[in-house]
């Protein structure tokens, strides 16, 4: 409900409506007597972000494996660029891709749910109702690769190394820890900031488990080249600095049959092959020395998939769509400045934003436009709002835009013939019920820009195609070129995705051999 509130009030603000990332608060009561709340409350085997988990605590496996699957053989993947560390965890160095083979976390998190943690270091766990506290009961089972158990001195130096050495996304939620407490082993209690959003518990649930014995005799916070003592269900086996690494599957691995893991990693072996350059990644790739690969490129994924090994059905390409949480492209204005703090000019540039052009030209029909900051998931306002979300808006009808009580934001649609066509939605156009509407034309012309005269001629209303934008001392800026640095016109948003943060988003995916975006 609340995302149409934020939804309705921000959408006619951007020009390419394509995400914008917002973090759930939870409102945390402190006056509840700690001892009675912690008598109370059990340990379970998972946490959802919002409701229960899909899988009880008796699950087997999960629904998307086959926990059957035989064992066995090599996948040889293909990677950009190169690597110069086997830590993956500083923000110094590159390290080398998959090194999370190599680590086992506390909890393990399933992908067919918005956000939810399974046991796997960690077999139960504890959380406050308020949020303010969470216990991790370890499994007793649970080993590192030198055969030493893990204990709970393991969980509390992991996550204050990785407080002080680690990126900063992990300082800034492992900084919501207040308190470490070992209880024994196999318990360990987390004391959580009251700021603390709602996810952060869900977060630290995911924390890899580092080996302490082993750091102890090694500097965390230097690159190394040597494999580091891990946990998980791969080990290094080999590599060739900033070319390939090779990792092997470990025969007893602890936690091979537990639910969250049965029917996966079953490759004897994973191979990296690293190229400097993507296109001859990809011709690796046709040349079958890579198994695999997912294509991000819509044109070469249109062109470039053909040849011998596709004709004669050695290669297996095929789209997917992964109904989850995809990382966005978003184009928001800059309203600080006098250019974009005008809605009007904001909803011009909306309209005269020709994505069925782009789209069609020059990403072959590849994407779909979004609609909403939580793209296909349920959390997207659909229709008009309904008598809950009414209930919220209606306090503040005064200071919302009238948009926000009529039916959910719908981007603008044109013919898709870009410069060379007259777009109905640049001009004042008459609808099918007879109604004028202001589009771009006339919004800009109402927020005080001319139109741009071209080749020498007048502008025409009816062919208004390009736009000069002047208001008060800013003159003949072009829309389209946004300078960049800390005047800039534009911000260019990579990357967000809130649907991720709460259910799911993306429209579509492919993958290249598997192949996809």
């Amino acid at each position: 409900m609340l995302h149409r509130t934020i939804y309705g009030i921000c959408a006619l603000m951007m020009l390419a409506i394509l995400s914008l990332w917002v973090t759930p608060v939870l409102a945390v009561n402190h006056d509840t007597d700690a001892g009675a709340v912690a008598a109370t409350v059990q340990p379970v085997h998972g946490l959802a972000l919002f409701d229960a988990p899909k899988y009880g605590p008796d699950f087997t496996h999960l629904d998307y494996v086959n926990p059957d699957a035989p064992k066995g053989g090599l996948l040889k993947q293909g990677a950009t660029g190169t690597f110069d560390s086997l830590n993956p965890f500083l923000i110094t160095g590159q390290a080398a891709a998959r090194m999370n083979l190599t680590y086992d976390t506390l909890m393990q998190r399933v992908w067919d749910e918005p956000f939810s943690v399974y046991g796997l270091v960690a077999e139960s766990v504890e959380l406050a109702p308020d949020r303010s506290w969470m216990t991790f009961h370890l499994n007793p089972a649970a080993r590192f690769h030198d055969g030493q158990p893990v204990t709970a001195t393991d969980v509390k130096f992991s996550l204050e190394t990785l407080r002080e050495n680690g990126r900063p996304n992990t300082r800034r939620v492992y900084g919501f820890v207040t308190a470490i407490e070992i209880i024994d082993d196999h318990t360990i209690t987390f004391r959580l900031l009251p700021s603390a959003e709602r996810e952060v518990p869900l977060v630290l649930a995911m924390l890899p488990v580092l080996p302490a014995h082993y750091w102890a005799d090694h500097d965390f916070g230097r690159t190394t080249l040597t494999p580091p003592l891990g946990g998980g269900p791969y080990r290094v086996a080999s590599l060739d600095p900033g070319r390939s690494i090779t990792y092997e599957r470990v025969a007893d691995y602890w936690a091979a049959d537990l639910p969250v893991n049965r029917g996966q990693y079953n490759f004897d072996t994973v191979q990296i092959e690293y190229f400097r350059d993507d296109d001859v990644a990809l011709e690796a790739f046709k040349a079958r020395e890579v198994n695999f690969r997912r294509e991000s490129d819509p044109n070469a994924w249109a062109t470039r998939y053909s040849g011998p090994a596709a004709e004669g059905g050695l290669l297996k390409l095929e789209q997917l769509p992964h109904h989850r949480p995809d990382w966005t492209l978003s184009l928001i204005f800059n309203t600080r400045r006098d250019l974009f703090d005008d809605l009007r000019v904001r909803t011009a540039l909306d309209l005269a934003f020709d994505f069925e052009w782009l789209d069609r030209a020059v990403f072959r029909d590849a994407y779909k436009r979004i609609e909403s900051y939580y793209p296909n998931s349920e959390l997207a306002a659909t229709g008009l709002p309904d008598a809950a979300e009414l209930a919220l808006l209606e306090p503040f009808r005064d200071s919302l835009p009238e948009a926000v009580f009529g039916p959910a934001y719908e981007a603008p649609r044109t013919d898709g013939s870009g410069m060379a066509g007259r777009r109905g939605n640049l001009g004042l156009r008459r609808g099918l019920d007879g109604v004028h509407r202001q589009l771009a034309f006339v919004l800009l012309q109402r927020s005080g820009f001319r139109p741009f005269r071209a080749r020498g001629g007048a502008a025409d209303q009816a062919d208004w195609r390009e736009f000069s934008l002047k208001s008060g001392n800013l003159s003949g800026v072009p829309f389209h070129a946004s300078a960049s640095g800390r005047g800039s016109f534009f911000s260019v948003i990579t990357g967000h995705s809130a649907a991720r943060r709460a259910l799911s988003a993306s429209q579509r995916s492919a993958c290249g051999s598997v192949s996809g975006r």
